[in-house]
């Protein structure tokens, strides 16, 4: 029994923007914001970006 190939076989081609980078980007930056705000607003509340042990 013979197969019928109706296009190439293969990896895709490469786009010249991938979406799915452009949303890595995103979120990554998203993320590293995020980490950085609470990292400010922790030293602000709590004097340091740890709260103290014990109270």
């Amino acid at each position: 029994m013979t197969s019928m190939n109706t296009g190439p076989r293969g990896a895709r081609p490469a786009a010249e923007n991938d979406v799915y980078t452009v949303l890595m980007l995103i979120s990554a930056a998203f993320a590293l914001v995020a980490t950085i705000y609470l990292v400010v607003r922790s030293a602000s509340m709590f004097g340091g970006v740890l709260p103290a042990a014990g109270g």
